[in-house]
């Protein structure tokens, strides 16, 4: 082990006035994103993932700008999703990344 520590301490050594603050900031997110997903979850309507598909609007716009639209909107989503499951088994914020998407 020692000897692992080491080969990386020459890249840890710089970064050591930066690590309290690495920490602050971890334990801060971390509360900040336990107290945020309750406030969250309670602020969404109780028939919200019960109503029905809302009917697309007629605009004006044109039909390959809508699905363009659609495609990137929910692959950001989808990104977003997917982050959010693998932060969760990361410290952080996963949970609420899973909700804001």
């Amino acid at each position: 082990m020692r000897e692992l520590w080491r080969q990386y301490e020459h890249v840890i050594a710089p970064l050591e006035p930066w690590l309290g603050w690495v920490f602050a900031a971890s334990v801060g997110m971390s509360v900040l994103g336990l107290v945020m997903v309750p406030v969250v979850a309670i602020a969404i309507p109780e028939d919200y993932f019960v109503r029905p598909i809302r009917p697309v609007p007629v605009t004006s716009e044109h039909p390959a700008w809508r699905w363009m639209m659609y495609i990137v909107r929910n692959s950001v989503a989808s990104l977003l999703i997917g982050l959010g499951l693998v932060l969760i088994l990361l410290p952080g914020n996963g949970l609420l990344l899973i909700l804001v998407a």
